[in-house]
This record gives structure tokens, C-alpha cells and sequence, in this order.
């Protein structure tokens, strides 16, 4: 690569991009794993576990080009130090590196070469342009060319294999790997195939991270019936290949090293672009797959609405009550409304997917959403001493005093305005760092199966996209309402003391006072309560939390908009998070997503999802994750209970729920004999995991949630 490099100096960031797909696909040995159908094993150089990114960049041809920067690196870093450290964010990624989707549809409809004649067609002006056309049509001939080469590979070892099945496995490879991805997928087989074929390609070769698999049942239907009424397949064999595909990521990957998951992602249900409601055959054979095997990997993510027959919600009922625990429910009407509101075409919204956790992205949408959580509890704390925050002095943010603010209104008010700047000095200074993505880290590959990308001769990572989004995700939102409306009730209505008096009791971590504190976290209402006072006023909170993003411009081109989804920040951000005005001590965790704060009791199913309904949720284009923890109910209990919860979770404005639902009497038997509990699967955030292979700590998270049942 250094080589190459030096012979060509006029090659510019995109054309020796472009180098890393030729030289790959021609030197890196390619793999095939007889046992599977599938094929995509490029001998690159990366490490094992890298499905989550790329950055700070790690081992392996992908990341060549940024290792030859490693400044960016260290500069992005240094900066994001002082407030990583102080817990303002979470996040060590200066994009998102790690929760793409690779709209695979137009390989399964064009195939590359049909892909190459597009960019062809082209008519490049500026060098740049004629650098990204070119990279484009060399990124396709490089994908043809392993295709050939995982077919050459496949003949090869049928010269030794014995083994029946395996045989027939290489044989499937050896005469569909040189046609597909180079041509149109045919058959329900070749499409699948193509789908894991992109997704690996992408995650080996372009640095980044590609955790959506796609809306499979929309997409594989077509291919499914048409094979039916020609014979070439009948219902079991097609599952047995949905099942070949999903143990695909369990078996990948090492379990037992990847703390965040290995990000992938399957959905179905919704609708198509047209609005049309989805739910056919392959749509059951995909959720039978998840009832009949215990897998941690992919994770399933099942978009619902009312439209939806009953059979489907059954289903997915069903599978949550099994306690899987892979599982996140999509509520169409309140995301659908979300992504319209922000001026997408309606088209579009039907098509959306999520991935990663369950960030929410469109197919022809570039969405940078889960490399930020920021830390609101933390960003009100940092309001009653802004003298102590670096921040302030050298990005030149001055707060407004709350201390002097007559009445909560005037106080509310200047607090508003301080989250305002906040986030806003925040975006600033990512956005310088992201407006480099163009030139450390190009994606022509990438930008080549996005639609927009080749019409405007635009990489990604410079906003060539149809959308170019950015997601800023927000932690403790249960617990910065708490705080608000604690101020609210003991210093401005009860007058019990003044906010410099609560300041103080805070930054001393409620020492003396714990009589104060049990009365804070007893008798003042709290979020996630059918208290009507609250919902009102956490209504208000969340709207103008939302209300903080709008208007900003991301660094590859679009806008900002807001999300509630936290992942693990809520555990990360706490040990340098003071006592907050809610009754929570200092290094406690935060709240998770739109829960409520673990210390607010009286809190079940019914209650916290009816808490919703107050809500506007269609604030929140990048979603807003409920988790519901619920005791698992193998035995004597009737599992339709949990598609109630998802039918009223839809009718009380619900964006996005995890269910996890455990025994917790199971997970203290597990942690102490793992050996004979591997079967065990939790949701621990936004991913799913055996419990065996979680540290203590986050065993210890997982089985403090289940003190609510």
C-alpha cells in the first residue's frame, strides 16, 4: 500500500481509498467455512470482534489510510478528554464509525457491475468528482472480482471435502459466488446471500461499521415466492437458510469479548415505501427462527402498528414472553410521523430500519447517531457552578446565573438557554472534527449502494446522501425531570429552602440531610408515574430537551436532531455525576433511556407505559427507547399478557421498547454457576448478550433491575 502510494502522489483521498478494495480484493486471502451456505470471509487483517468501527483506528487493510493520519486521532481524542472524563459525554468516536446500513437492495437489484454502469454514465467535472467516479467503479470491479474468487476457492476444496452436506454448501458457493454480487439476485438463496456478502465487504474493507442487515422479509418475499411456484424451494428448506444465516453472527463472533455486542441488526414488519403493512410467510419464518433457537445475534427488530394482523402481534408477544430477550418493538405511526416532521419525503419514511441498538435510519439516509450520549443530569449540575468547567473559558460559553431567578419560570427559562448553548458548543466543536471524515476516511464503497451518491459524484462523509443525518443520543432524561420538578416543588412552591441552600446540601452529597433526601425521593412525584402534575411537566421537560438540537448543522452536511436512546451511558456517565436534586447520590447510575429512575417505586407495566402517553415522542425522529424488564413467565401465565403490552405501548404513543424479561431468581443461580446456565440470554442496553459472558458489574446492573417485580 506504501508502495503504491509513493508511485502515484497525484492520487487524491478518495482514489487511494479506492486502493485498499483493489489491492484487497487481489492479495487477501479469501475463507470459506464448509458448514455454511454463506460466503464473505476476507482475510484482512482485522480483529476478530471488529464489527462495532473503526476508530481510533485499529489493525488491518481498512484502516491503512487512517493509520497514515494518526494526528487526527490523537487531536479528536485529546479534546474530547476533559469532558469524557467529567462525564459531560460519553464517546469516543469523532462520527459514527459503527451503525451504518449498506442499502443492499440495489446490489440484489443491480448487481455491481450493473452498479458501475451507473457511475459510467456519469460526467465528472471537478478532479474530486472524476476521483470519486473512479472510485466507485473500482470499489465494483473489486467486489466482482472476490465473487469470482470465493467461487475458484469453493471448487477447490470440493477436490478434498467428504462431507455430504458440506459438499452440497460448496458446491451452492462455487456456482453462485461468481454471479452473485457481480449480477441481479434470482433466487430467494442468491439474496440472502448477497445480503451477507455486502454487509462483511463493507465492515472488511471501508473502516466503518455496518450493523443493519436490512428489512429482510420485505426484501426476500418476492425472491421466496417466486421460488415456491417454480419449485426451487419449498417452506423448510427456506428456513433452514434464515436459520444458516442468523447463527451466522453468534458463530462469527467471540461472545465472550465484545462489550458492546456485535451490532447487527434483522428487521421486519412495517410497511413498504408505498405504506402497504408487511407481514407474510417469510416474516413468520424469521420470528419462528428467534422461538426455536436460543440466539443472542442478530438482534430482531419488529415493527409494529395497528394495521398489523393479529397473528403478527401474537407472535411477537410470543417470542418476548419466551424470554429471548432479542428483541425491540418499533411503534410505525409515532416514528414514521417523527421522520416526517423533519421535512423527509413520505416515501422514504415508510422505508425505515434501525440497527446498531435501535437507532433509527432510512434507507437512503447517512445517520450519525450513536457515537455521542450526552449526560443532561450533568449538564444541569454544570449550570449551578460553570466557574468549575473548562468548557466555559476556552470554547466561550457563558452560562446565565440561576441562583437569582425569582420564581421557577424566570429560572426554567435560563435554563433553557443554558442547555441551548451546551449543546450547541458541543456540536460546534464535533463539527470540526466530523468535517474531516472527507478527507481521513472516505467511503466511496459505501457511498456507491446509498442513494444520491453517484447522481451528485459525492462521497458520504461530505453529504452526498439523499439525507445526512446526525443524532445527538441523551442520557438521565427520568432523572434531570426529577431534578426540574424538585427544584420546582421544594425551592420555588414549598419555599422548604433557597437553590443555593439545595446547591450546597448537592455538592456534599446530601450529608446531614438524608431526612430531606427520603422526602425528595418519597413524597415528591417523579417521572413515569400516572401523577397528572408530572406527566404534564415531564411533557415539557422532553419537548424542550428536543427543542435544544433543531437548527444545528452537522459536519457532513444535514442537521441534528434529537434522540432518547442512551445505550450504556446511563452506567458509564454516573461515577462523576454529583448528587442531583432527584434524592440521587453521587456516582449512582442515571436513568436509562425514558425509564423512569430505578429509586421511583410503584412503578409496572401498565403504570410506566400509560406514563408515555403525556409524551410527543414525534420530537424525537432518532427514537426513544422504553425497557421493559418483566419477570419471565414460561409457566401458568398466558403469554398474549405481553402483546397486550405491545398494543398498549402503540396506543399510548411509544416510540421504540426492549423487552427483557427474566427470572431473577435464574440470574443470581447463573452468576453463581455459570457453566450449567449458558442458555441464559439478557438485554443489557441496547444489545443482547449470555449473561455468563457479562463482567460483575453489569451482572450486577441487570439483576438490580429486577428488584421492581
Amino acid at each position: 500500500m506504501d508502495e503504491r502510494k509513493k508511485e502515484h502522489p497525484e492520487f487524491g483521498e478518495l482514489r487511494r481509498k479506492a486502493m485498499i478494495y483493489e489491492i484487497g480484493a487481489r492479495e487477501c486471502d479469501v475463507h470459506i467455512f464448509p458448514e455454511s451456505p454463506f460466503y464473505a470471509e476476507v482475510i484482512s487483517g482485522r480483529e476478530r470482534n471488529s464489527v462495532t468501527s473503526s476508530f481510533p483506528p485499529g489493525p488491518g487493510i481498512a484502516s491503512w489510510m487512517m493509520n497514515q493520519n494518526k494526528e487526527f486521532a490523537e487531536n479528536f481524542l485529546k479534546w474530547s478528554l476533559e469532558y469524557r472524563k467529567r462525564d459531560l459525554f460519553a464517546g469516543e468516536m469523532y462520527t459514527d464509525c459503527a451503525h451504518h446500513y449498506a442499502d443492499v437492495e440495489r446490489v440484489i437489484r443491480l448487481g455491481y457491475r450493473g452498479i458501475k454502469k451507473e457511475a459510467e454514465a456519469c460526467r465528472p467535472v471537478t478532479k474530486r468528482e472524476k476521483e470519486f467516479v473512479e472510485s466507485v467503479k473500482i470499489a465494483c470491479d473489486s467486489m466482482c472480482c472476490l465473487g469470482e474468487r470465493f467461487s475458484r476457492k469453493a471448487e477447490e476444496l470440493l477436490e478434498t471435502e467428504k462431507e455430504e452436506r458440506s459438499r452440497r454448501n460448496l458446491e451452492l458457493i462455487a456456482r453462485t459466488a461468481y454471479r452473485v454480487p457481480a449480477c441481479p439476485a434470482q433466487t430467494f438463496y442468491e439474496a440472502l446471500a448477497a445480503v451477507w456478502f455486502v454487509r462483511e465487504m463493507c465492515n472488511t474493507f471501508e473502516g466503518m461499521g455496518f450493523a443493519v442487515l436490512g428489512h429482510l422479509d420485505r426484501l426476500l418475499y418476492p425472491f421466496y415466492e417466486r421460488d415456491l411456484r417454480e419449485g426451487r424451494i419449498d417452506r423448510n428448506s427456506a428456513k433452514e437458510l434464515i436459520l444458516c444465516f442468523l447463527a451466522l453472527t453468534d458463530a462469527r463472533w467471540d461472545l465472550t469479548d465484545i462489550p458492546g455486542g456485535t451490532n447487527a441488526t434483522v428487521m421486519i414488519g412495517g410497511t413498504d415505501s408505498d405504506g402497504k403493512v408487511i407481514f407474510n410467510d417469510v416474516t413468520k419464518m424469521f420470528i419462528e427462527a428467534f422461538q426455536e433457537n436460543n440466539l443472542a445475534n442478530p438482534k430482531l427488530q419488529a415493527r409494529v402498528s395497528p394495521a398489523h394482523p393479529p397473528e403478527y402481534l401474537e407472535m411477537i408477544g410470543k417470542l418476548a414472553g419466551k424470554g429471548s430477550n432479542v428483541l425491540s418493538v418499533f411503534n410505525d405511526p409515532v416514528i414514521i410521523d417523527a421522520q416526517k416532521r423533519q421535512g423527509k419525503k413520505e416515501r422514504d419514511c415508510y422505508s425505515y430500519l434501525a440497527g446498531g441498538c435501535q437507532e433509527l435510519v432510512l434507507q437512503n439516509e447517512v445517520n450519525c447517531r450513536a457515537n455521542v450520549y450526552l449526560n443532561l443530569p450533568q449538564m444541569l449540575l454544570m449550570q449551578f457552578h460553570p466557574e468549575n468547567w473548562k468548557f466555559t473559558e476556552e470554547d466561550g460559553l457563558f452560562l446565565k446565573h440561576l441562583e437569582s431567578s425569582w420564581d421557577f419560570e424566570e429560572f426554567y427559562q435560563r435554563y433553557r438557554q443554558n442547555m441551548r448553548m451546551i449543546f450547541q458548543q458541543i456540536a460546534v466543536s464535533f463539527n470540526k472534527f466530523e468535517g474531516q471524515w472527507r478527507y481521513y476516511n472516505p467511503c466511496p464503497m459505501f457511498s456507491m449502494l446509498m442513494s444520491g451518491c453517484i447522481p451528485r459524484m459525492m462521497d458520504v462523509s461530505e453529504g452526498g446522501a439523499d439525507y445526512n443525518t446526525n443524532n445527538f443520543g441523551v442520557s438521565g432524561l427520568g432523572t434531570l425531570i426529577d431534578s426540574l420538578y424538585a427544584i420546582k416543588y421544594l425551592v420555588y412552591e414549598e419555599k422548604r429552602l433557597s437553590l443555593y441552600q439545595l446547591i450546597q446540601i448537592l455538592d456534599h452529597n446530601f450529608e446531614g440531610h438524608e431526612v430531606l433526601r427520603q422526602y425528595i425521593l418519597n413524597r415528591i412525584p417523579k417521572y413515569g408515574t400516572a401523577d397528572k402534575e408530572i406527566m404534564e411537566f415531564s411533557a415539557r421537560a422532553a419537548e424542550d430537551v428536543a427543542a435544544a438540537l433543531p437548527g444545528l448543522v452537522s459536519g457532513h452536511g444535514g442537521n441534528y436532531e434529537p434522540s432518547l436512546f442512551s445505550f450504556y451511558a446511563y452506567s458509564w456517565l454516573k461515577e462523576n455525576t454529583g448528587a442531583t436534586p432527584d434524592g440521587r447520590l453521587a456516582g449512582h447510575t442515571l436513568s436509562r433511556g425514558i425509564n423512569p429512575s430505578e429509586s421511583t417505586g410503584g412503578i409496572d407495566a401498565a403504570t410506566l407505559t400509560y406514563a408515555q402517553k403525556s409524551m410527543d415522542y414525534g420530537r424525537y425522529p432518532g427514537g426513544a427507547v422504553i425497557y421493559m424488564d418483566l419477570p419471565v413467565t414460561k409457566t401458568g401465565v398466558d403469554c398474549n399478557i405481553y402483546r397486550d403490552v405491545i398494543y398498549y405501548f402503540m396506543e399510548n404513543g411509544g416510540s421504540v421498547m426492549d423487552f427483557n424479561v427474566v427470572d431473577r431468581r435464574q440470574l443470581l443461580e447463573a452468576r453463581k454457576d455459570p457453566e450449567n446456565h449458558k442458555n441464559i440470554i439478557v438485554r443489557v442496553c441496547g444489545y443482547s448478550a449470555p449473561f455468563w459472558s457479562l463482567d460483575k458489574d453489569m451482572q450486577d446492573e441487570v439483576i438490580a433491575r429486577t428488584q421492581r417485580e
